[in-house]
């Protein structure tokens, strides 16, 4: 596992995490990529209210949101979703292939599901992806509706 991040409410907590990531680093003789840094991968600041993404996942400072779904990782289910359609998949393969996608979502972490999949099916995307796709039943019936 090579990614990383460090949420600190003050300087000086993050001074230190910073030091001990660096000796803990050291120890296994590991070291930052340099280019790391110009590529916009490395971030020390504060949280824009936005957020960011990590992982699939977007995190705010948000108290009632502080964990979603990236908008990223939304988009690109639904085009995988569309791609399985369009290249002819049986319903039983597309409904596998959502067993392990919200398998994947739920893995350690607790989000409001059927929220998320409500708002992707909502998307141009999403509408899209339900006129052309064979996803009844797929998620349940109540969360497409």
């Amino acid at each position: 596992m090579d990614d990383w991040v460090v949420l600190c409410k003050t300087r000086h907590q993050l001074r230190t995490a910073v030091r001990l990531m660096n000796k803990c680093l050291d120890a296994v003789k590991q070291t930052k990529h340099p280019l790391s840094l110009n590529k916009g991968q490395t971030y020390i600041g504060r949280i824009k209210q936005s957020g960011f993404d990590f992982l699939g996942y977007r995190i705010t400072p948000n108290k009632r949101d502080k964990l979603s779904l990236a908008w990223k990782t939304i988009a690109n289910h639904l085009c995988k979703l569309q791609q399985l359609y369009e290249q002819g998949a049986t319903a039983t393969r597309i409904a596998e292939y959502v067993k392990h996608w919200l398998q994947w979502v739920r893995s350690g972490v607790e989000i409001e599901l059927r929220k998320v999949i409500e708002q992707s099916f909502r998307s141009d995307l999403g509408k899209r992806v339900l006129r052309e796709g064979k996803l009844a039943g797929v998620y349940g019936a109540s969360c497409l509706t």
